[in-house]
């Protein structure tokens, strides 16, 4: 719907009831430190903020609301969805992000969003599609997570069909699934052969 077709009644609903609804997740919690929390929280709220039929004026209701909320989650989440949300969504996050840090508003966790890299991954192949298990990294950071991407070929071309991110564990933890992987079937792929593959996946099957 454009924006220009808002009504006066649809406005107030999102300003107190849809948004409210938002900010709800970030209340009464503590300050995040773990970019994984941070970037679940924020994926969390991205899931319907991102549909496509979702007024923009909503998305921008909730960036407007997480900046007068002036507290280190909301930066934090501002900062994640700068890095995470679809591009318009992003400017403004990002915008505002900038505004609260000038102000010495800042999440102590933000700047790990986004930062994971690809340290190992197997890929097993079947008829018509095919499974990406990789262990992922942040720099500085002794733990791993798990990431697992089912991709397929005969409907779609090669599309993510599937895709699941398990928490920070420890090493012995997380190399299990790659461990359990191997298989006659499966094959290692270079760290940047994985990344690129990943991001080559149609956006329509995020």
């Amino acid at each position: 719907m454009p924006s220009s077709e808002i009504s006066e009644v649809q406005s107030d609903i999102l300003r107190e009831q849809i948004v409210p609804e938002f900010l709800a997740l970030l209340e009464d919690a503590p300050t995040l430190e773990d970019p994984a929390e941070l970037e679940n929280l924020a994926a969390t709220l991205l899931i319907p903020l991102a549909q496509p039929e979702l007024p923009a004026e909503v998305g921008s209701a909730v960036v407007e609301a997480l900046q007068t909320r002036r507290d280190a989650n909301a930066a934090g989440v501002l900062a994640a969805f700068a890095v995470l949300a679809p591009e318009a969504l992003a400017g403004q996050a990002h915008a505002a992000a900038q505004r609260l840090a000038g102000e010495g508003i800042v999440s102590p966790a933000a700047a790990g969003v986004g930062t994971l890299a690809v340290q190992e991954a197997v890929r097993i192949d079947s008829a018509n599609a095919e499974l990406l298990v990789v262990l992922l990294a942040r720099p500085g950071e002794r733990e791993l997570q798990a990431a697992i991407l089912g991709i397929e070929h005969h409907e779609t071309g090669g599309a993510l069909v599937d895709c699941g991110l398990a928490p920070p564990a420890p090493v012995s933890e997380a190399e299990s699934p790659v461990g359990e992987a191997e298989s006659p079937v499966s094959e290692a792929v270079s760290p940047a052969k994985s990344s690129a593959k990943s991001r080559g996946t149609s956006p329509s099957s995020r």
